[in-house]
C-alpha cells in the first residue's frame, strides 16, 4: 500500500508534467509554425517585390530572362524558385525547368495579373508532393499590370521550426521528469516512512500491543495523525486495562460467590456456570456452558421457575428441595434483556446449613428449657414442702436443702459450661499455654477419677510410654477435656474396663479413650459432639450434653482434632490430638 502511494504520486506527477508539456508542446509547436510561416511569406514577399521592380527594366532589354536570372540569383533564398508570366500568359522566366501551363494559370497568379494584387496559395510539390508557399505579386507599369513574379519556397523550414521546439521541450521534460521525480521521491520519503510507522503500530494496536506508540513524524499531517493515534492508543489502553481490571474484579466476586450462579440464554442453554454451581450440580465436571438447563440440574422444578421467568419477563422464584439428601435450595431468576433475546440470571442459594442452624438454635432452645425445667420442677417441689409444713421436721428440711443445693449446682455447672462453650466458639477464651508432659497428664486425670471407677467396678488404667515428646497446651484445659472424657465413658460403662492411652503420630500427640461399654449407634456418631445431643435419651446419665462440645472446641482452640468411632461389638472409642511443643512454637 506504501509503495503504491508512492508511486502513485510518482505517477500523478509524471501525468501533470506529461499533460503540461503535451499542452506547451502544442501551443509552441502552433506558434513557432505561425512564426515561420510568417516569416517565409515576409522573406518571399520581399523576394518577389524586388524581382518585380527588376523585372521593369529586363522586360525592354532584349534578352530578359538573364537579367532576371541574374536578380533570381543574387535575391532569391536557397531553395527558393522564382517565375515570371506576362499579362498574355506567356512564360517570360523560370528559375527552374518543368514549368507547364498549369502553372502559369495557377489562382495565385491571376489574382496578381487580373486584380492587381499580391496571389498566395499554398499546395503540394507536384513532383515532390511537399507543401510549398506560392506568392505572386504584379509588375506594374504605367498604371497597367504587365507581368507578374511568382516566387514559390518549400515550407519544410515550419516542421524543422516545430521539431526544434519538440526538442527543446523533450529535452527539458526529461530533464523536469528526472529532477522532480528524485524531488518527489524525497519530500514524499517522510511521509511514506511515517505513514509505514502509523500502520505498523496500527497493525500492532490492533493485535492487542496496546503499548505501543508512534514516533512524531515531522510532516504536519502526519504529525497530527501519529498524535491522534498516540491519544487513542494511551485512551484504548486505559479503557482495556479497566475493562480487564472490571472483568478480574466481576470474575473474582463470582468464582468467589457461596451461591450458585448460572446464565441461560433463551434457547435454556446454559451460557455461564460458576465453581459454586458446578460443585452443586456437577462435581468433578470441568464446564457445563453449552448443556442444557435440564440436562445440568436434572430438577422440573428449577427448569420450571427459569422458563416461566423468560416467558413472563420478570423476576421467579421459588425453594426447591434438591438431591437425594433433599437440600433446601432458595432459587432467584432475574431476566436479562439482551439484542438477541432474553437470558435468565439464576441465582440458588442453599439454604440447608441455615435450615440445619436454625434448627439448631430452636434444639437449643428447647434443651436448655429441658434442662433447666427439670431442677427447677425439683426446686419449687422442695420448696413447696418446706413451705408446706416439712420445715418442722429438720431431716427433711435438710434432705430438701441438700436436693436444692444439688439441682443448684447443676443449673450453675450447666451455665458455666455455656459460658466456657460461647467463649470458644466466638474465639474469646483465654489459654496459658506450655509444654507439657503427656503421660503426666494422663496420670494426674485418672488419679482424680480412679475412686469413682472403682466404685462402680470398672477397671481404669493408662497405657502412655515413658519420655514421650512434650506438647503445647493448657493444663487446666486439657484436664477438662480428659475428665469429660472419662466421665463421659464411665456413665455409659456398667461394668468392664476404661483404657486411657497416648502415642506419637504426625500431628503431635494422639490420646484416646476407650471403654467397654455398649457403643455409639452409626446413626449417633455424627452429632456426638453437639451441644445437648444424648445418645440414649432412654438413660438418665446424670449431664448436661455439653461435655464432648466443650471438649470439641477446646482441641480445635489448641490446633487439634478430635473424633469419635464404635466399632461393631465394640464399646465407644474417642481420640483427640495436641501439637507437640516444638512444632507449636515455630
Amino acid at each position: 500500500m506504501l509503495r503504491s502511494l508512492r508511486w502513485r504520486a510518482v505517477a500523478v506527477f509524471l501525468g501533470i508534467l506529461v499533460v503540461t508539456l503535451a499542452t506547451l508542446g502544442f501551443v509552441l509547436g502552433d506558434r513557432a509554425r505561425h512564426d515561420a510561416g510568417v516569416a517565409l511569406e515576409e522573406r518571399i514577399a520581399v523576394e518577389a517585390r524586388a524581382i518585380a521592380v527588376l523585372s521593369l527594366s529586363s522586360l525592354e532589354s532584349a534578352a530578359p530572362e538573364d537579367a532576371l536570372a541574374a536578380a533570381a540569383a543574387a535575391i532569391l533564398a536557397p531553395g527558393s524558385a522564382v517565375l515570371v508570366i506576362g499579362s498574355d500568359g506567356s512564360l517570360i522566366y523560370a528559375s527552374t525547368a518543368g514549368e507547364h501551363g498549369a502553372s502559369f494559370r495557377a489562382p495565385e497568379i491571376r489574382t496578381a495579373l487580373e486584380e492587381g494584387r499580391t496571389g498566395l496559395a499554398v499546395r503540394p510539390n507536384p513532383v515532390t508532393s511537399d507543401s510549398e508557399l506560392n506568392l505572386a505579386v504584379p509588375v506594374v507599369a504605367d498604371g497597367r499590370v504587365v507581368a507578374a513574379v511568382r516566387v514559390t519556397a518549400s515550407r519544410a523550414p515550419l516542421g524543422e521550426a516545430v521539431g526544434r521546439v519538440a526538442a527543446t521541450l523533450a529535452i527539458a521534460g526529461a530533464s523536469t521528469l528526472v529532477a522532480g521525480t528524485l524531488l518527489l521521491l524525497w519530500l514524499v520519503a517522510p511521509l511514506v516512512s511515517g505513514l509505514a510507522a502509523l500502520g505498523s503500530v496500527a497493525r500492532r494496536l490492533a493485535a492487542g500491543q496496546l503499548y505501543e506508540r508512534v514516533e512524531t513524524v515531522p510532516l504536519s499531517e502526519a504529525h497530527e495523525l501519529s498524535l491522534a493515534i498516540n491519544d487513542m492508543a494511551e485512551s484504548l489502553e486505559k479503557q482495556v486495562r479497566t475493562s480487564y481490571q472490571e472483568r478480574d474484579i466481576f470474575g473474582a466476586v463470582i468464582d468467589g460467590m457461596a451461591d450458585a450462579l448460572l446464565v441461560v440464554d433463551d434457547e435454556g442453554s446454559v451460557a455461564l456456570a460458576n465453581p459454586a454451581a458446578l460443585e452443586l450440580f456437577a462435581p468433578g465436571e470441568g464446564t457445563v456452558v453449552g448443556k442444557r438447563l435440564m440436562e445440568v440440574t436434572r430438577d422440573h422444578e428449577i427448569g420450571r421457575i427459569v422458563a416461566d421467568a423468560l416467558r413472563e419477563g420478570r423476576h421467579q422464584s421459588g425453594k426447591v428441595e434438591y438431591g437425594p439428601d433433599l437440600r433446601l435450595l432458595h432459587v432467584l431468576v432475574t431476566p436479562i434483556e439482551e439484542k438477541g433475546g432474553l437470558s435468565a440470571l439464576v441465582m440458588i442459594q442453599d439454604l440447608t446449613e441455615v435450615q440445619r442452624l436454625e434448627a439448631v438454635r430452636r434444639d437449643f432452645v428447647a434443651n436448655v428449657s429441658h434442662e433447666l425445667r427439670t431442677p427447677l420442677a425439683s426446686i419449687k417441689a422442695a420448696a413447696e414442702a418446706i413451705q408446706g409444713g416439712a420445715l418442722d421436721d429438720v431431716q427433711t428440711t435438710r434432705e430438701f436443702l441438700a436436693r436444692i443445693d444439688v439441682e443448684v449446682d447443676h443449673m450453675a455447672q450447666m451455665v458455666q459450661r455455656l459460658l466456657d462453650l460461647s467463649r470458644l466458639e466466638t474465639g474469646k477464651a483465654q489459654f496459658n499455654m506450655e509444654a507439657l508432659d503427656v503421660k503426666a497428664l494422663l496420670d494426674e486425670a485418672t488419679d482424680r477419677v480412679r475412686p469413682q471407677a472403682e466404685s462402680r467396678g470398672l477397671a481404669l488404667t493408662v497405657d502412655a510410654p515413658e519420655g514421650m515428646a512434650p506438647v503445647m497446651a493448657d493444663r487446666a484445659a486439657v484436664q477438662e477435656i480428659m475428665l469429660n472424657l472419662i466421665d463421659n465413658a464411665m456413665r455409659f460403662t456398667d461394668d468392664g474396663s476404661i483404657l486411657v492411652s497416648a502415642r506419637e503420630v504426625d500431628a503431635g500427640v494422639e490420646v484416646t479413650v476407650e471403654d467397654s461399654g455398649p457403643g455409639i449407634l452409626p446413626e449417633d456418631l455424627p452429632h456426638i459432639f453437639e451441644r445437648f445431643y444424648k445418645a440414649d435419651r432412654s438413660r438418665s446419665s446424670g449431664g448436661v450434653g455439653l461435655g464432648l462440645a466443650l471438649a470439641k472446641h477446646t482441641v480445635q482452640a489448641h490446633g487439634g482434632e478430635i473424633w469419635a468411632e464404635s466399632p461393631p461389638g465394640k464399646g465407644a472409642i474417642v481420640h483427640f490430638t495436641l501439637p507437640l511443643a516444638a512444632v507449636a512454637s515455630i
